[in-house]
């Protein structure tokens, strides 16, 4: 028992100094920092994960409006210039930067191939809608049946493609959130597959 006391007489004199109590200050707000910054990296990398399935339902709703503006277009012969919200991309690409430890290498291309094609879409809605605000002026200045036709083209064209790529990025999203980041990297589409 008196081993015991002398022991803790002996710690108590050590903690009395005031380097070896700065040390553990020290040490104990290293510590502090790093649990901090590990939940931190934790929060960023999760959130990646979140606003990709965000950016999915997006995607499924940008289909079909796509595809409603497709059939108000050749069907019912009406241009819709309607803006589309675009991706989350630079949230997505910024919390990507700042969980870059936390993220193996495949899932780190996985999150970069997938954002490229969100920033492609997001870009080829905006030349659709671009498009469409000209025939829109076409039609209510009385343009020609020609340029009429030429513009009617390239925007359903424009929203054809979009159609493929929304439905390409919708599987990539998938395949993101399953934790499949190889099938992504590995991932072909053609035109024909993702048309159907």
């Amino acid at each position: 028992m008196t081993n015991l006391l002398n022991v803790v007489d002996v710690i108590g004199e050590i903690l009395d100094n005031n380097s070896v109590s700065a040390f553990m200050g020290a040490v104990a707000a290293f510590l502090l920092v790093q649990l901090t910054d590990r939940r931190r990296l934790t929060r960023d990398h999760r959130s990646i994960k979140r606003l990709v399935r965000a950016n999915h339902r997006q995607a499924r709703d940008k289909l079909e409006a796509v595809e409603r503006n497709i059939e108000a277009l050749t069907e019912h012969n009406k241009v819709t210039a309607s803006t589309f919200m675009r991706f989350a991309t630079d949230e997505i690409k910024a919390l990507e930067m700042r969980a870059l430890d936390r993220l193996s290498a495949k899932e780190k291309l996985a999150t970069d191939a997938l954002c490229y094609q969100f920033s492609a879409i997001d870009d080829l809605l905006e030349e659709a809608t671009s498009t469409a605000v000209k025939l829109k002026s076409l039609i209510r200045n009385g343009g020609s049946t020609e340029a009429r036709n030429r513009l009617g083209i390239k925007l359903v064209t424009d929203f054809q493609d979009a159609v493929v790529n929304l439905r390409n990025v919708g599987q990539i999203a998938e395949w993101y959130i399953d934790g499949d980041f190889s099938k992504i990297l590995e991932a072909k589409f053609s035109r024909e597959d993702l048309e159907q």
